[in-house]
């Protein structure tokens, strides 16, 4: 769909067409027209409070600067007519969510994939950030070289810290959301890693095994181990996956650094990934 749109200071950001929408925002195709390269922008719905406005132009001069080779780039981000946006680099490979439904990821290419996404979410908490919205749309797998990059920024700049907001908005991804959210509890690492750890249920399974459940019931039933859909899988990575989706969430992995630490001791392919993931700790300072 066309549309005719600008952002940024001078119009320099000029919206081509719309690439995808969600409960929270719409994004778009763009050019950069100062460096004439397409960017992808995502643009909140609603209106944001004075309050969050002066938030998120905080957030502005902080969350550009973030740099780790497996979170998108971020370049811009600023309040226009009371909506904030984020202008993002654009990637022309299909996210996971696509890719899954053409190939299957083999137990090494899976754990390759969600280490390098551990590494980033590590990374992001090292930063006081979470990410709140861990699932396949969300991450862009480089298909020559599986590079893993994970996407979307826009619900980290939401100022709900609950996952139903007090107007009955649901914020985050119902089949990713973690059990304690759903009972009121606040986002935090330990949320997104039960997200990273039915990711990898799905890498290692092939499918989402909770897709035909509705809503929340599923939540409070622990998933079905990997094994039972994949034999190649050991009792060991079952055991991992279970750790990381424990509904329980002072029973589960807690970070990314935690979820590397385990991985790297759970089988010979984890050893393997976790060695090539480039470390990435460099603190970016919010004074």
């Amino acid at each position: 769909m066309k549309i005719d749109q600008a952002y940024g200071e001078q119009k320099r950001y000029k919206a081509i067409e719309v690439l995808g929408e969600g409960g929270f925002g719409v994004v778009y195709l763009a050019l950069d027209t100062k460096l004439s390269r397409r960017v992808a922008i995502k643009v909140t719905k609603r209106r944001l409070s004075k309050e969050v406005s002066q938030r998120f132009k905080r957030e502005a001069t902080v969350t550009p600067r973030l740099r780790h080779p497996n979170i998108v780039k971020i370049f811009d981000m600023d309040v226009l007519e009371g909506s904030g946006y984020l202008v993002m680099e654009y990637f022309e490979d299909a996210d996971l969510e696509k890719t899954l439904k053409k190939r299957k990821f083999s137990i090494q290419e899976s754990l390759f994939v969600v280490a390098q996404l551990a590494s980033a979410l590590s990374y992001l908490e090292e930063n006081s950030i979470i990410h709140r919205d861990i699932k396949p749309a969300n991450i862009i797998v480089r298909t020559n070289d599986l590079h893993t990059t994970l996407m979307d920024f826009g619900l980290v700049l939401s100022d709900e810290s609950t996952v139903v907001t007090k107007t009955g908005r649901l914020i985050g991804t119902p089949h990713y959301l973690a059990p304690e959210l759903w009972l009121g509890s606040p986002f935090s690492s330990a949320s997104d890693i039960y997200a990273l750890g039915l990711v990898l249920h799905q890498l290692l399974v092939g499918e989402f095994v909770f897709a035909s459940c509705n809503f929340v019931p599923y939540q409070t039933i622990a998933p079905p181990l990997p094994s039972l859909y994949n034999s190649k899988v050991t009792p060991e990575l079952d055991a991992f996956v279970t750790w990381c989706t424990d509904a329980d969430s002072e029973s589960r992995c807690q970070n990314g650094s935690q979820f590397l630490e385990r991985l790297s001791q759970t089988c010979v392919e984890g050893r393997y990934v976790v060695e090539r993931i480039q470390p990435c700790t460099r603190h970016v300072n919010t004074q």
